[in-house]
This record gives structure tokens, C-alpha cells and sequence, in this order.
């Protein structure tokens, strides 16, 4: 029998597991029971293998339709957020919806750096910035403040001292204020990270009165449910190493590795495997080459990888 205690306890990512299996053994009926039983056991379970198998269907028709007709699709899909919107489209259809979704928040960003894409410039009091891949910033600076808003990916900030208009940084419900500081913030799926370069920051989730102020060479993590972690070390040199292209990581969990290798490629990258999601990662990935750095990454964890189109990639 498969031992369902093996899979990842979401439907969606049990789903993408039979799918595998049965793509790998499609003539094991022991496994076909098994596959049966998990369909029956709960319903949401065959409403998730139909959206992974439509997912995985869409995504070929998608590559078809670059090769066959020359329709210009984009690089990647542009959130995180927008895949469950992807299953209930076809074709061309679903190139469509990828695009204008990535157009509504380059509509609304000043600065929007691509996939593998790196770019630095100055804000308009001077400050400056560096978006990593991925990345878009909006400004809202006034008489009073100068506000940056990280809409998504990761931002290096030096600031240019103004003491008649605080620097902020919005990010997932929080404001990093800048006390005479260069910085990192980093937006995660799971969490925001701040590390401090020089001098120190004033984290503050909105709406609460927790403040926690970050000094040099120590970082912190935050995100609305949980609050804004305690204090850690970190080396200022390794947050910063991504402005040279490559990605240094210290104990950090193994989902939040792959969500920051996947800015340099195409696509979505999936772990589908519960005990790979509670791995911690330390190393160093050199991203000129980004799929040369995601299979030496599987190959040094021992992690099987699995490209089942342009723009889905499993790792289990």
C-alpha cells in the first residue's frame, strides 16, 4: 500500500504526487487502487487532482502555442497568487490572463525588474536602491515622508539622510523605518525579512504598537500572523551578495531557497514532499546560471527534479 503519511497533507501537492506516480508506474494496479481510494476518501481530493492535471495541461498547450503560433507568452507567471486562476483557462486564454496580471502591478510600480533581471538607480531624494529579480517598488514620497512600497520581491536600500522626512518602507503590512541606514528587505510568501547593513531600522507591523528597532549587522522576520520575530545576526556581505548574481543562504528553510531561486527562472517551482518543505538550507548558488544552479542545488540535497513543462518544475 502507499503510504499517504509520506505526502504533503495539502490536496493540491498530494495530488501532484499521484500524478507523478502514476506518470511513472502506469501499469502498477496495486497503485491504481490506492489512487482510487485517495479520489473517494475526500472530495476535494478529486477536485484537486482535476485542477493539477488541467494545471499541467494548460502549461503544454501554453508552450504549443509559443512554438506553433509565435504568440509572445511572458517569462513567468507574475504572482504566486495568480496559479489557481491559471487551471480554469486554456491555451491561449491563460497566456492572456498571465500577462495582464503582471501588466496591472507594472501599471502600478515605478521601477519592475524581470526574471534573472538585477537593476539599481537613485530615488527621487537621492537614496539608493537596488531591486533583485523579480522585484516592484513604488514610490509615494511627500512634503512630509518619503515612502517606498515593496510590492514584491527584494530591495536593497542607502539612504541619503533627510531629517525633516523619514525614509519608510512598506512591506506586508509592516513599515521599516530608516534611521541614517543602508538595508535589505526581503518578501517571501511565508515572511518579510529585514537585515541591517548600517546603523538601524524601526520595524512596526501596522496596526499594532509593537516596534522593534534593528541594529547593525542583525535582522529580523515578520509577517502578520505571527508578529515580528526577535533579533538575530546576520553578515552583512552574504545578504548582499545577490547585487554580484550570487545567493547565500544560512539555515534558511529549504521553500524559502526555492522561492528565491525561482525569480531567476520561468515558471513555478513546487516541493512536493513534506520532509524536503521542513529542510534547512546553508550554501552558496552562483545564478548566472539559473538552471545549472537549481540542478546543482537538487543534486547536493539529494532531490529528485522533475521538469514537466516550460513552466512547472517539481522537486520531490
Amino acid at each position: 500500500m502507499t503510504d499517504l503519511a509520506d505526502l504533503t497533507g495539502n490536496a493540491e501537492e498530494e495530488a501532484i504526487d499521484w500524478l507523478l506516480k502514476l506518470r511513472d508506474r502506469p501499469n502498477d494496479e496495486e497503485l491504481k487502487k490506492d489512487f482510487d481510494a485517495w479520489l473517494a476518501k475526500d472530495q476535494s481530493n478529486a477536485k484537486a487532482y482535476e485542477r493539477v492535471r488541467c494545471l499541467v495541461g494548460d502549461a503544454k498547450r501554453l508552450s504549443a502555442a509559443q512554438s506553433d503560433f509565435g504568440f509572445p507568452l511572458p517569462s513567468k507567471p507574475p504572482s504566486k497568487t495568480v496559479l489557481p486562476s491559471i487551471i480554469v483557462m486554456t491555451g491561449i486564454a491563460a497566456g492572456l490572463y498571465l500577462y495582464m496580471s503582471d501588466a496591472l502591478i507594472t501599471l502600478r510600480a515605478d521601477h519592475v525588474t524581470d526574471i534573472a533581471q538585477r537593476a539599481s538607480f537613485r530615488a527621487p531624494d537621492g537614496s539608493n536602491l537596488v531591486l533583485n529579480a523579480d522585484s516592484a517598488i513604488a514610490f509615494q514620497f511627500s512634503q512630509h515622508e518619503r515612502r517606498v512600497i515593496l510590492m514584491r520581491g527584494e530591495m536593497l536600500v542607502d539612504v541619503t539622510p533627510d531629517p525633516t522626512r523619514p525614509f519608510v518602507v512598506e512591506a506586508d503590512g509592516a513599515t521599516v523605518t530608516a534611521l541614517g541606514t543602508a538595508f535589505d528587505v526581503n518578501m517571501l510568501e511565508s515572511e518579510t525579512r529585514v537585515a541591517v547593513i548600517r546603523h538601524s531600522v524601526a520595524v512596526r507591523l501596522n496596526d499594532e504598537h509593537q516596534v522593534k528597532v534593528v541594529k547593525e549587522n542583525e535582522g529580523v522576520n515578520f509577517a502578520s500572523a505571527s508578529g515580528i520575530s526577535e533579533t538575530f545576526p546576520v553578515d552583512s556581505k552574504s545578504v548582499t551578495e545577490w547585487e554580484s548574481g550570487r545567493l547565500v543562504f544560512d539555515e534558511q528553510p529549504l521553500p524559502d531557497v526555492i522561492e528565491t531561486v525561482g525569480r531567476y527562472l520561468p515558471g513555478k517551482i513546487l516541493v512536493a514532499n513534506r520532509e524536503l518543505r521542513s529542510k534547512m538550507v546553508s550554501g552558496t548558488l552562483d545564478m548566472s546560471d539559473p538552471d545549472k544552479a537549481l540542478q546543482s542545488f537538487a543534486k547536493a540535497f539529494d532531490i529528485k527534479l522533475l521538469k514537466l513543462t516550460p513552466y512547472l518544475t517539481i522537486l520531490r
